[in-house]
């Protein structure tokens, strides 16, 4: 801050008044600092992290020995003093980015460097004159832009410059004529002013803050040379006391006028102090062995930083804040050298320190890091907005850094933004790509080792404009119907959409579908929608709306909306709108489309859509059907892709039917398998007669017999279960319905099976004859099902379909967290190819859901599945044999359940009986 030969204190190591020329190679920009200004009338320290590390940084000489630092700036320039090649001379210096800068002289030999503003503007004295050889005659300069110019004296033939402000206003002191005293004085350009003194002979300026307020010190009485610490504001010089001793100085002050320096005790020493509020307070010492301490400089955050001699006559450079002062070498790693003291401290945390091997040192808080965070794509050629965070090394928001951050990218032909700063810690900045494929951007300041961080891989793609793949269609709908209009478009995203009528603008209507027209006089007329994105705009052909007054209103409505569904990643959904037509209206032809998140989806044109979940396919669903006589727009259904470890499985199939004899019996299959699977899974199978008594099912087959056949033969029978224990607590385990009388002829086998199909067979042990229910349970131990393991995936029931009771009903249960879809079909014609005699010629197909409350909701039905493309390929995806591509009267329907317990309901639909093949499979 000042060179040390001002200050009557000969135990400071003496650093050399300066050193030679090293032209400047690299023009360095550097920092412009956010200043959190404290309330000037209140003084307090910002936090400082415990223990915060220090990174040092040599300062350049300029090829001599030794150097000093003396001054710091907001942008982490030093100023200071250097010895030249052969340590002869000493000149004024400026060092930033690695590059040290020479300010050259005046005068005759030495200069020397005191103090710097944020402009990089350097105040100092050199050596005007030496009438002898032990009278050096120094004059104050200032150092702008390249040039060295003398501000002169207060008369005398001595001045000295030891500050200037952002302003440029610089003070220091000069001899006044006559050389019989030294005045304070502040310099604005033009000629120096005097500030006189306190009353007393002599007086000097140390220090100005932006408002423009000096302080220093000066003599309080012209027969003491005793001086007092004063503060300099509005032409009126204002005492600020002493520790209780009888001098002080005044050598720093913050932009909030928070005022440091030191005083002499009430017991003589010297101790750091700090000023505000018209309170001067002791700082301390830094250890007991101190004998005094001296405080420099203090930023915007009330961070002191100085120096305290100890009791071996050696110094310690120190950090202030937080109450307490801290010994710089303990946060320093510095190998045989040690910080002597601390001269200035920047609104960053920088500090110019000078260490014992004679050298002046950058001290940087460490682990200072920047987060770039970028978009995951970017358009090549079109800006994106990237944004540069810096974090200290506790991760937090460097609020008080604004440095000089400068920007790269692996795409070496970008347009990048200019080394640039921080507002508060962030800033964000265009960055133009060149080159296509994966790009990163990265931050750095090239003064603070290890603050380099890098984005996330960027996606540059070409720019394609925007194209028009479906155009809107023309229609004619009838008066107080709704009609609606959309578009399919092409083009790098995002892509902006704006619907015009009759060439105006309609306001809001700014997605690819524009619905709920309503069909008026005043709605006929011509719509058409521009596309636009970075690379142009492009405009549909004119979709016509024409409005019938020969009818009103429109037959048509939903009769089954898309229900939102949860599912396992590439599990198949099935959304669903079926239309129906009003009683008595003519049914028209309804044509359909599918949109997902407002887009049409190309090829979606059927009363159904079933699509994989994965994160592309999720979001929101919903389907216009539009007649003769206008559109209708379903409600959305939402696709969410679950991400836990629980998705859903089929944990238990049954069939309930009536038993005969010879081809009479009932035949139950069922699938163990699934993608990945293997292993053996318990299975409980059970065949219920005399049991479903207590369910009040009347004519029950009185004694079953439980047959489990494999393709290879029969595996295992039961005729009776007799209570079998491990049966009964298998059974609650699966939550099957109880079997109360231990001695019933209902018959169950418990096993493990490998993935395969299997046949259960139920038949009357003495050949007699009911209904019987056949059970299957996926029946692991608790807690013990696994991905990999078998589950059920497939079941099919054959019986006789009668009426009434007789009709036959296959349950499954899906458990889990996530929707499932399975397809069901009933089989009736499709049978008499098998050879299968008195097939049910109309098979009606009802799918119910249980309820809470023991009553059944009916979820879907089909009678005559009409050659359905989707349920054809979903058939053959799981395996099923082919119904053909005609369309025969089996029934079938391909749905999505949350989970839940359901029942497959197979009858004649005109009251016919006969035999059926009722399916139920998991669709993967």
């Amino acid at each position: 801050m000042f060179p040390n030969t001002l200050r009557s204190n000969p135990t400071v190591p003496t650093f050399p008044n300066a050193l030679p020329t090293v032209k400047p190679t690299l023009s360095c920009l550097r920092r412009l600092l956010t200043v959190l200004l404290a309330p000037a009338a209140a003084w307090s320290l910002a936090p400082l992290l415990q223990g915060q590390a220090y990174v040092a940084t040599p300062v350049q000489t300029l090829g001599g020995k030794t150097n000093s630092a003396l001054a710091l700036n907001n942008a982490g320039t030093v100023a200071g003093n250097s010895a030249e090649f052969g340590d002869t001379v000493t000149h004024a210096f400026s060092y930033s980015g690695g590059v040290v800068t020479d300010l050259g002289t005046l005068g005759i030999s030495n200069s020397f460097a005191n103090g710097i503003n944020s402009a990089g503007t350097v105040v100092g004295n050199y050596d005007y004159s030496t009438p002898t050889p032990s009278n050096i005659l120094p004059h104050a300069y200032i150092y702008s832009k390249g040039l060295m110019s003398d501000i002169g004296t207060l008369g005398g033939t001595v001045s000295y410059a030891l500050a200037v402000n952002d302003t440029g206003v610089v003070v220091g002191f000069s001899n006044v004529t006559g050389d019989a005293a030294s005045h304070a004085f502040v310099y604005g350009g033009s000629a120096m002013v005097d500030l006189g003194t306190l009353g007393g002979t002599n007086s000097k300026a140390y220090a100005i803050n932006a408002a423009g307020t000096v302080v220093g010190n000066a003599d309080v009485s012209v027969s003491s040379t005793n001086h007092h610490a004063f503060s300099y504001s509005g032409g009126t010089m204002a005492d600020l006391g002493t520790l209780g001793g009888a001098k002080s100085t005044a050598l720093g002050i913050n932009a909030a006028g928070t005022i440091v320096g030191d005083a002499q005790t009430a017991g003589g020493a010297i101790h750091a102090f700090v000023y505000s509020g018209g309170k001067m307070t002791d700082l301390g010492s830094l250890n007991a062995t101190d004998l005094d301490s001296y405080a420099y400089s203090i930023n915007s955050s009330g961070v002191i930083v100085g120096y305290s001699i100890l009791s071996d006559s050696t110094t310690r450079g120190w950090i202030y804040a937080n109450g307490a002062m801290t010994d710089l070498n303990t946060l320093v790693s510095l190998p045989g050298v040690t910080i002597v003291n601390a001269q200035s401290i920047n609104d960053f945390g920088q500090i110019a320190a000078n260490g014992s091997d004679g050298r002046g040192y950058l001290l940087t808080p460490a682990g200072l890091h920047f987060v770039v965070t970028a978009p995951v794509s970017a358009n090549l050629g079109y800006p994106v907005s990237v944004t540069v965070t810096a974090l200290d090394g506790s991760n937090n928001v460097a609020t008080l850094y604004g440095g000089s951050v400068v920007l790269s990218s692996t795409d070496g032909a970008a347009k990048l933004p200019a080394p640039s700063a921080l507002a508060g810690g962030t800033a964000t900045f265009a960055v133009t790509f060149k080159t296509p494929g994966s790009q990163t951007v990265s931050a750095t300041d090239p003064e603070i080792a290890g603050s380099a961080g890098t984005s996330g891989a960027i996606s540059v793609a070409a720019v394609s404009a925007p194209a028009i793949t479906i155009q809107p269609v023309s229609q004619t709908v009838n008066t107080g119907a709704d009609a609606a209009f959309w578009i399919a478009a092409s083009g790098t995203p995002p892509l902006a959409y704006q619907w015009y009528f009759n060439g105006t603008a309609i306001a809001g209507a700014t997605q690819p579908l524009l619905q709920a027209v309503s069909a008026t006089a005043y709605s006929a007329g011509a719509y058409t929608v521009s596309v636009t994105n970075v690379a142009g705009t492009v405009t549909s052909a004119p979709a016509t709306l024409g409005v019938s007054t020969y009818a009103a209103g429109n037959p048509v409505s939903f009769a089954s909306q898309p229900q939102s569904q949860t599912l396992s990643p590439g599990d198949t959904v099935v959304f669903s709108a079926q239309t129906a037509t009003a009683a008595g209206a003519t049914a028209p032809f309804v044509a359909y489309q599918w949109f997902l998140n407002g887009a049409p989806i190309a090829g979606a044109t059927g009363p159904t859509y079933s699509v994989a979940a994965t994160s592309a396919t999720s979001g929101a669903y919903y389907c216009i059907a539009t007649d003769s006589s206008g559109s209708l727009v379903s409600d959305t259904a939402t696709l969410a892709v679950a991400t836990g470890s629980n998705p859903s499985r089929i944990v238990d199939v049954s069939c309930r039917g009536h038993v005969g004899t010879g081809s009479g019996q009932l035949i139950v299959g069922f699938v163990l398998g699934g993608s990945g699977t293997s292993g053996l899974e318990p299975v409980l199978v059970r065949a219920s007669g005399p049991a479903l008594a207590t369910l009040g099912v009347t004519g029950a087959l009185a004694d079953p017999l439980l047959a489990l056949d494999t393709t290879a033969g029969e595996l295992v029978e039961n005729g009776a279960w007799a209570g079998n224990a491990q049966i009964a607590a298998a059974a609650a385990a699966v939550g099957a319905f109880p079997w109360t009388n231990n001695a019933s002829l209902d018959a169950a086998i418990l096993t493990s099976l490998a993935p395969g199909a299997y046949t259960a067979v139920i038949s009357g042990a003495s050949g007699d004859q009911g209904v019987a229910l056949a059970e299957a349970y996926d029946a692991p131990a608790s807690g013990t099902a696994s991905a990999t393991a078998p589950r059920l995936v497939n079941i099919s029931s054959r019986a006789q379909v009668g009426t009434g009771a007789n009709v036959l009903i296959a349950g499954f249960v899906i458990e889990g967290t996530t929707s499932k879809t399975v397809l069901v079909r009933a089989a009736g014609p499709a049978l008499a190819a098998y050879g299968v005699a008195g097939v049910l010629t109309d098979p009606e197909l009802q799918l119910f859901k249980g309820n809470n409350d023991g009553t059944s909701s009916l979820q879907a039905s089909n009678t005559g599945w009409g050659g359905n493309a989707q349920i054809a390929a979903a058939a053959a995806g799981v395996g099923a044999y082919s119904w053909g591509s005609g369309g025969s009267a089996d029934s079938a329907l391909l749905v999505t359940l949350p989970p839940g317990a359901y029942t497959a309901q197979v009858s004649g639909a005109s009251g016919d009986t006969g035999v059926a093949l009722v399916e139920v499979y998991e669709v993967p």
